[in-house]
């Protein structure tokens, strides 16, 4: 069951990719898509696949409710937070998708991400977003507990791919 979320999810990334990966020493810099730069900027800065973080704890991966189960769910539960305000100011004439599919510019440098300045409010507004999760998470990846990973079957794996492509 699990390997069939993952490689749904895996598909949804792949194909929603887009640009080059350019790395230099210990910079990286990078031109994606939102969710697709999320992701990556997830995995180079923490080490760990995004996908092991799909629906961790109350709030990681899509939707939440309730109290975080610990400070990586936390991460994730400000996250969700921040895309809401997001979505109600610097993006909201753009709406839901742009959340998902807007194209910004970061970089990770001495292990911590950075937004690029960028003259489009919401696609800066959406990498801070990003950044902030990111950096939580790889100072909090210490108390990941296996415990709080919740598995899903496949017709809630299948939802939620549904959900992420029709919004890209």
């Amino acid at each position: 069951m699990s390997s069939v979320y993952l490689l749904i999810i895996g598909l949804l990334l792949f194909a929603a990719t887009n640009g080059d990966d350019t790395q230099q020493k210990d910079i990286s810099l990078r031109n994606r898509r939102s969710l697709t730069n999320m992701y990556t900027m997830w995995t180079e800065l923490t080490g760990t696949e995004g996908t092991k973080f799909v629906n961790y704890g109350n709030y990681c991966g899509l939707g939440g409710s309730g109290t975080p189960v610990d400070p990586l769910d936390g991460c994730c539960q400000s996250h969700d937070l921040c895309y809401e305000e997001v979505e109600l100011s610097a993006c909201q004439q753009e709406g839901e998708k742009a959340l998902y599919g807007k194209n910004y510019n970061y970089k990770i440098e001495n292990e911590r991400a950075t937004c690029d300045k960028n003259d489009d409010t919401c696609a800066t507004s959406l990498c801070l977003c990003d950044v902030v999760l990111n950096n939580c998470v790889k100072s909090n990846l210490h108390l990941y507990n296996p415990e709080y990973y919740h598995q899903v079957s496949i017709s809630e794996a299948m939802m939620q791919g549904n959900y992420l492509k029709n919004i890209l």
